[in-house]
């Protein structure tokens, strides 16, 4: 995992994930690791996110710490063969999440470009 910001800071993240099927249209991602800072300390991070496939689109929610009532995130649609964009963006205060999918055999990639007055910065997510 990486994250770039335009101020030049960057982060990359290494960790693991535990997979769950609730039932045969979703998938919980359960993520935990340790985020690498520039001149800084790791820092320990714990995500969990819902994959929901309906007919015609693939959407992404997000759970607290709780594991209950996850938050939506974003519906994706299919450009491509291997590329699903967001038809609409999540918006959180006043900053903008846009977000990308993309894979092939060996990867997933989930790209995230987040804009707003404090944060400019690109978040790749790369699965494999």
């Amino acid at each position: 995992m990486k994250v770039s910001s335009v101020d030049g800071r960057s982060l990359h993240g290494t960790g693991e994930i535990d997979k769950a099927t609730p039932n045969e249209n979703s998938i919980i991602f359960k993520e935990r690791g340790f985020w690498n800072v520039d001149r800084g300390p790791q820092v320990s991070f714990r995500n969990a996110y819902k994959w929901i496939v309906s007919e015609n689109t693939l959407s992404l929610a997000r759970y607290g710490y709780e594991m209950s009532n996850p938050i939506h995130l974003v519906d994706f649609e299919i450009i491509d063969g291997h590329e699903w964009l967001n038809i609409s963006p999540y918006v959180c205060g006043s900053d903008t999440y846009h977000a990308a999918l993309r894979w092939s055999d060996e990867t997933l990639q989930l790209l995230w470009i987040v804009s707003g007055p404090k944060k400019d910065q690109t978040v790749e997510y790369l699965y494999s």
